[in-house]
């Protein structure tokens, strides 16, 4: 008397006696009496399947044996050996009808084996398993798939880089310079030393890439006052060598102006733009990542007196006297900025010493930089450290 498994597996092997033979093979099992054993015996994954496991009949293999049964009586066999390794042996595929025989008594462990009923090759199958390949051969083919997976990996992460560059050129026309670098740091990453020997996708990014570092745009930037005004919706100050974006956030660079009014809604509070009094990362713009909150005395530098009271570029902190435009800012550099209050207030990145719950931002209303609390809605204007 045997259980199911044991009894499935034996029968398997004494009708295809060498185990290599029956790999693969589905056998159909008729007999109500095997869906009882099952249920008792074997895995049950859902309402029609199950998975049964064998380790005794070959030493160096594995028997898994799944299938499939329904409450009229019929089940589906299917037996696959393993390696000892885990990997399975592909040799023809055969399908077999064997009937189990009845169980000994009650007792559901107790059965009397199989016997094969027909035999029945799929259709365009070989009548014979396929030769097996030679150990050593089966292994360089492994090794060989290996390693061009590895490379096709590495191409993979090339693509990856070759295209963001190319975005970052697309994104910032007026960052010649910076174009350079970053085909430069593109080749040193990917040398014709490490070649793709499977692909020649490699060799043509390495060579566009020597190309783009030839290239300079026709327009890089546009000359007014102390600004040069970039395509890409930034401007650099040449008096401290800051870059500015031109937009406020909540704006939008249409390639000529800001698109979006400036409203409390767009307005931010302190503790927002500056969690927990620290600078936070923004999204990239213009292919640059670095942007963050200015200080006090860095939005001072934008305040622009157009009477020339106290000075036409203020940045001494106090506000423009007397007939002067706002909002006080270069509105050709800066457009779409409002000059009412409080829309025209900007957060700066400075706390307020002397009480926490406060925080400076610069009134471009009056062109004065004021402390409030940190809770109130403020607009803000990005900077970086430009080259």
């Amino acid at each position: 008397c045997k259980p199911l498994t044991q009894s499935l597996a034996e029968g398997l092997e004494q009708y295809f006696h060498d185990a290599n033979s029956f790999i693969g093979n589905k056998f159909e099992v008729l007999p109500r009496q095997g869906l009882i054993a099952i249920e008792n015996e074997c895995s049950i994954a859902g309402e029609s399947t199950f998975s049964c496991t064998h380790s005794e009949l070959v030493a160096r293999s594995d028997i898994l044996i799944t299938g499939s049964w329904n409450h009229s009586g019929g089940l589906t066999v299917k037996a696959i050996v393993f390696n000892s390794n885990g990997s399975t042996r592909q040799l023809a595929v055969e399908r077999a009808i064997v009937d189990l025989q009845s169980l000994s008594g009650a007792n559901l462990d107790c059965w009397q084996g199989v016997k094969p009923v027909n035999i029945i090759r799929s259709p365009g199958e070989s009548q014979t398993p396929p030769p097996v390949e030679t150990d050593w051969l089966t292994k360089f083919r492994a090794e060989a798939k290996a390693e061009q997976a590895k490379w096709d990996q590495w191409q993979t992460r090339m693509q990856q880089d070759f295209d963001q560059v190319k975005a970052f050129v697309r994104e910032s026309p007026g960052a010649v310079a910076y174009h350079r670098k970053a085909w430069q740091e593109f080749l040193a990453r990917y040398p014709v030393q490490t070649n793709n020997p499977y692909s020649q996708a490699d060799d043509d990014m390495r060579a566009e890439a020597e190309r783009y570092q030839t290239v300079t745009p026709a327009v890089t930037f546009e000359v007014r006052g102390h600004y040069h005004i970039h395509p890409d919706g930034t401007v650099t100050d040449t008096r401290n060598g800051l870059m500015w974006k031109r937009c406020a956030e909540g704006q939008t660079w249409t390639g000529t102006t800001c698109s979006g009014t400036l409203t409390q809604n767009t307005g931010m509070t302190w503790d927002k733009v500056m969690p927990n009094g620290q600078q936070k990362s923004w999204p990239a713009f213009a292919g640059y990542s670095d942007w963050r909150v200015p200080t006090i005395e860095e939005l001072r530098t934008l305040v622009y007196c157009s009477n020339g009271k106290p000075q036409t570029w203020n940045d001494t902190g106090n506000m423009c006297d007397g007939n002067y435009e706002r909002p006080t800012i270069d509105q050709v550099v800066f457009p779409n900025v409002s000059g009412k209050w409080p829309e025209s207030g900007f957060w700066s990145a400075s706390a307020f010493a002397s009480d926490s719950r406060y925080a400076w931002n610069l009134y471009f209303g009056y062109g004065d930089g004021l402390w409030n609390g940190r809770s109130h809605a403020r607009q803000v204007r990005l900077v970086r450290v430009g080259q």
